[in-house]
């Protein structure tokens, strides 16, 4: 089979390797590129024509995907999907629904009708700390507020859910045969144990019975997560998989492929 695999989610699945178009590299550009060198997309170890619009910080949201969809370019890749491409899968990293909290006294409608952007999220705390007048090192905003947002976690996973169907719905209108692959890889280190926490259920009840209600295939390893692959020597930085990690989620998503 020929695979056309399109690939959406977060820094864990992004690509970080510097396209070789940008030839000599700057002192900036070096010090980059020897820190994301050993950050591995496991895109980059899976067959067939792979087109990873992954970046690093998003939620879950859908403009970049609508956007690749309708031709644009995306990514420092300049990445474009041609027009006659017919896609055989789409994998989703579906990335942590605390990157959608942003504000804790909107109301139902409004919060419905705000982007689950992370831009959107870091203007919005930007213009509550400049109020308070927080120094920036003290700007742990996502852990600290996720205790506090735990009121409101139905609303948060109900958001993602919708858009998640969204993005399910926009593949399928262009590709019905397409196989959509969702795949969990969570952040449970010590400096993210409040992230693990908030999205636990998420990951293991909300997104599970959503892809058993819609024909979507999910890759939930209990292994998959910060902790375990740091400890077996699969990052580099404690959170993103290295080569040998990022292998070991390619050769998991084979065997559904």
């Amino acid at each position: 089979m020929n695979y056309a695999i399109l690939n959406d989610g977060c820094s864990y699945s992004a690509d970080w390797s510097l396209p070789e178009s940008w030839g000599n590299y700057s002192k900036d550009d070096e010090r980059l590129k020897s820190k994301r060198r050993k950050w591995r997309s496991y895109c980059e170890f899976l067959p067939g024509d792979i087109y990873n619009i992954a970046k690093g910080g998003s939620g879950i949201q859908e403009a970049r995907l609508k956007l690749f969809l309708q031709g644009h370019v995306t990514g420092w890749k300049s990445i474009r999907l041609p027009a006659d491409t017919c896609l055989t899968h789409f994998i989703y990293q579906v990335p942590s629904i605390t990157r959608q909290v942003i504000h804790t006294t909107l109301n139902d409608e409004d919060f419905f009708k705000a982007p689950i952007d992370l831009r959107t999220s870091w203007e919005l705390y930007d213009t509550t700390l400049k109020q308070q007048r927080v120094d920036f090192k003290e700007r742990e905003w996502l852990d600290k507020n996720i205790v506090s947002q735990a009121s409101n976690l139905e609303r948060y996973v109900r958001k993602a859910l919708n858009v998640i169907h969204n993005y399910v719905t926009t593949i399928r209108s262009r590709w019905p045969d397409i196989k959509i692959i969702f795949l969990r890889y969570a952040r449970s280190d010590r400096a993210g144990k409040l992230i693990y926490e908030f999205n636990k259920e998420f990951y293991k009840t909300d997104l599970r019975t959503y892809c058993d209600n819609n024909n979507i295939t999910y890759i939930y390893e209990n292994n998959f997560h910060t902790k375990w692959f740091t400890q077996h020597k699969l990052t580099n930085d404690g959170e993103h998989p290295n080569d040998a990690g990022a292998t070991v989620i390619a050769n998991k998503i084979k065997e559904y492929l």
